[in-house]
């Protein structure tokens, strides 16, 4: 959302600095209000949240998954992909 508006940098602008710094701890958005109308909001930019997922070991039994698709037979797939692309889309008559 903050990438679809032209930025503003407030570093020098103590009474607006405050008022950012106020909607960034509770949350919530703040209206602007000039001669009894609303000008402008002040909303918090909402929080990425990093999907750090947990790290496994040499015992985790999503282990016990890995080869369960091997079968006896070779595959030829990687080497005639092109030939089973064009038998694919070639219309049938």
């Amino acid at each position: 959302m903050a990438g679809n508006y032209a930025s503003v940098d407030i570093t020098e602008a103590p009474p607006l600095s405050e008022l950012v710094e106020e909607v960034r701890c509770t949350r919530r958005p703040r209206v602007l209000r000039s001669v009894n109308e609303n000008v402008a909001i002040i909303a918090p930019v909402k929080r990425r949240v990093r999907q750090g997922g947990k790290r496994f070991s040499e015992d985790d039994p999503f282990w016990e998954v890995v080869g369960i698709g091997q079968t006896a037979e070779p595959t030829n797939i990687a080497t005639h992909k092109d030939d089973y692309l064009a038998e694919a889309y070639v219309p049938i008559e």
